[in-house]
Parts: structure tokens; C-alpha cells; sequence
């Protein structure tokens, strides 16, 4: 086998283990957010240059902003190179933060690298969804050429 072909085989079961974490964790996530009668979250994001993350939390219950609870819930984590994902305990922030990294490397692996990308997840919680809001910065070049 060659080395990029234990690389392609190393990226797809990391792959499937996001998956599988992202899976696990949102069920968690929003059984903790409906337990402590928050009905939405938002999330916003930035980065470029190989550096960004997360910028704002914000928990609401209808039109009230609330504070996320204290306390841990039990997560997974797809860890590259791991051959299953790694179960923690996390504190409600800690997870929230978590699930959406995992979905950005999930949908926009490399978000912050170069340009970058910013953008905004909402959690509907009685819907039990997350919405992404993902904008990708890139650099346009515009080329002319003139012979006289």
C-alpha cells in the first residue's frame, strides 16, 4: 500500500468517525439545551491566514438571552489517525463549540486557512436542527492582456 493510499484510508475513517461524533453529539447537545429550556443558540465563526475559530456564543430562551448551564455532558471526539471516536465530558459550551468545528471539518475542512471563511450556526432547538450561514472568502484576479 502506498502512503497515499494510507493517507486516503486514514482521512476516510476519520470521515466516518466525524460522522459518527457529530451524530452522537447533537443528539447530547440539544437533549442538554431542551433540558434547560433554551430554544435557540447562536454560534459565529472567523478565521484566515491558517488561524480562526470561534468568536460568540449566545443562548436564548424565546426572546431572552440566557446564560449556557454550567455542568459536563458526555461527547465525542474524531480525533485524526484514531481508529474509533474518543468519548469526554464537556461542559455545555465546550460541546456546542465542539459539534460546530466538527461540522465545519465535517462540510468546510481547511475553513480558516488562506482567505478563510466566516459565518453564523443557529440551533433550533424544538426542531432539533442546525442551520450554517458559511461565507468563503477567496481572492479574485482579474487579467488583461493588450498587444499594440
Amino acid at each position: 500500500m502506498t502512503q497515499e493510499d494510507n493517507f486516503i484510508k486514514a482521512y476516510e475513517l476519520h470521515a466516518a468517525n466525524l460522522r459518527e461524533a457529530v451524530s452522537v453529539n447533537k443528539a447530547v447537545v440539544f437533549d442538554a439545551l431542551a433540558a434547560a429550556n433554551i430554544t435557540s443558540v447562536t454560534v459565529e465563526f472567523d478565521g484566515e491566514g491558517a488561524s480562526g475559530g470561534i468568536e460568540y456564543v449566545s443562548a436564548s430562551c424565546g426572546d431572552t438571552r440566557i446564560e449556557l448551564p454550567a455542568g459536563s455532558v458526555p461527547c465525542h471526539r474524531a480525533h485524526f489517525g484514531d481508529d474509533v471516536s474518543v468519548p469526554t465530558q464537556q461542559t455545555l459550551r465546550e460541546a456546542v463549540e465542539g459539534l460546530c468545528y466538527d461540522c465545519l471539518d465535517q462540510e468546510h475542512g481547511g475553513w480558516e486557512n488562506n482567505d478563510g471563511a466566516f459565518g453564523t450556526f443557529t440551533f433550533n432547538v424544538a426542531a432539533r436542527t442546525i442551520e450554517l450561514e458559511f461565507n468563503g472568502r477567496y481572492t479574485d484576479v482579474s487579467v488583461s492582456t493588450h498587444e499594440f
